[in-house]
């Protein structure tokens, strides 16, 4: 889980801050888990986190975007080369992700060191 602290927060407005991050990521990592063979748009992935009352209002639709990159840099997640119109604000292409049909659930990618 990473918090890009990009607002400058400190004491324990970082603290809450990084906590929700890494809540975001365990949200997201349990929707794709229960919807094993299912795609989703990220759009499509908040408006059901929304309906399900794991998330708010508050929350940033670019929050669940950020969250859903890290899942897929840790190998969590795929994402397709598939693409669709969301409901996103401007109406652009979106890919789709699913749960990594390489890796098992809770799956972290772990990369190899250089030894000199």
């Amino acid at each position: 889980m990473e918090y890009y602290n990009t607002n400058n927060l400190t004491g324990e407005a970082l603290h809450d801050a990084t906590q929700r991050a890494g809540s975001q990521e365990d949200i997201i990592q349990k929707f794709f888990n229960k919807h094993r063979t299912e795609k989703f748009l990220v759009s499509e992935v908040y408006h059901r986190l929304l309906e399900d009352h794991k998330i708010t209002e508050r929350t940033p639709i670019w929050s669940i975007r950020r969250a859903i990159s890290r899942l897929k840099k840790d190998g969590k997640l795929d994402k397709l080369p598939e693409t669709a119109i969301g409901a996103n604000a401007h109406g652009s292409p979106e890919h789709y992700y699913q749960l990594s049909t390489w890796a098992p659930a809770g799956y972290s990618e772990q990369h190899p060191i250089e030894l000199h």
